[in-house]
């Protein structure tokens, strides 16, 4: 079922756009990580497992000529406890 969620994107300024939004770039490099994490949960849960409280950070470096993701860089946290470590 679709959600009706609208997602805007804009072109940094260097590029000639306002940069007043996500970039195209931006939203591929944080989909990956979210995708993973939300599979980890999605198993998780099916097994009993809590991963309340997990995060991530996720930075993209860019390249030029031509101009593109040369880099993603992505950490997770996950919660410290027993159920777990025994899980992992």
């Amino acid at each position: 079922e679709e959600s009706g969620t609208v997602i805007r994107t804009d072109c940094p300024k260097d590029l000639g756009g306002d940069a007043d939004s996500f970039s195209p770039t931006d939203l591929m490099t944080t989909s990956l990580p979210a995708c993973i994490l939300t599979t980890m949960g999605l198993v998780a849960n099916r097994d009993s497992v809590s991963l309340a409280g997990s995060k991530y950070s996720v930075t993209k470096e860019m390249s030029q000529s031509p101009r593109r993701i040369g880099k993603i860089s992505i950490e997770f946290e996950l919660p410290k406890n027993s159920e777990i470590l025994d899980y992992l």
